[in-house]
């Protein structure tokens, strides 16, 4: 079933590509947490977050979702313009959710701005590259997310060096083969997502259920006191932690700070 809904989103995604040109989503300024802005994937400009949106938005999130052209160019200056937009809407303290093609987007962000995100959810990310970038040699974006990519490994290093990062994967995903590719070596979180298919993890209920429940859990930790404050920055890599099961899952560091 899930495979069938997934065909199903490809064709509705493909489908508001040439409407996303002239439609935006205006930010959702108005909640009662901390914001959390959406980063689009590969050929995205925010449409396809329609359902994420509004479900975050009634759990009380006020949501942003920038838009920096097709996805398709040059990702590295992307993150200047995240940078700019951050700072257009004042926008501190929030949670970056990063997409596919949007988590290399979110890890261009400018150091200087970092401290802006308390955490960032990369979602559905290749981190060791994908050779279905090979289909679409004319696109810059494409070329840049092909395994061996030179742009890969600074923004690689920064994901497993960040506390401040989650990774969320599906069980199976079409987009990033193979799914091994999907895990971070070496992170603060690894959540598998119970869905298949690459964009059941932003449209399904259950992928949506997910984004939404690591959120509220962040949210309960910081009003209980028991996760302190960090920007999306370096850390030492002593105190880097291991790959954890498939779950919602912490490290082991992060628990022995629960007490």
């Amino acid at each position: 079933m899930g495979g069938l809904y997934e065909v199903g989103w490809m064709l509705l995604f493909m489908l508001q590509i040439v409407p996303s040109w002239v439609l935006h989503w205006p930010p959702l300024r108005r909640g009662t947490r901390r914001p959390v802005v959406l980063l689009p994937g590969f050929l995205g400009r925010g449409l396809e977050f329609w359902r994420l949106r509004a479900i975050l938005h009634r759990a009380g999130f006020p949501v942003y979702v920038p838009t920096f052209g097709l996805q398709a160019g040059d990702i590295a200056p992307k993150g200047q313009q995240l940078a700019d937009y951050l700072r257009k809407h004042q926008l501190t303290d929030c949670y970056l959710i990063g997409y596919s093609l949007g988590g290399w987007v979110a890890l261009s962000l400018p150091e200087s701005e970092r401290w802006r995100i308390r955490r960032l959810i990369t979602v559905g990310v290749s981190f060791q590259g994908t050779w279905l970038g090979a289909l679409f040699p004319m696109l810059v974006a494409a070329r840049q997310i092909l395994p061996g990519s030179p742009f890969l490994g600074p923004r690689w290093r920064l994901a497993t060096q960040s506390e401040a990062l989650i990774n969320v994967y599906a069980q199976h995903d079409e987009v990033t083969v193979p799914l091994r590719t999907c895990y971070l070596s070496r992170c603060r979180a690894q959540v598998q997502a119970p869905v298949s298919g690459h964009l059941n993890l932003i449209l399904s209920m259950p992928g949506i259920a997910v984004l939404e429940r690591l959120l509220l859990q962040e949210e309960a930790l910081i009003l209980s006191g028991r996760r302190r404050p960090e920007p999306l920055a370096h850390r030492p890599a002593a105190s880097l932690c291991e790959l954890s099961e498939p779950g919602f899952a912490v490290s082991g560091h992060d628990r022995d700070n629960r007490g």
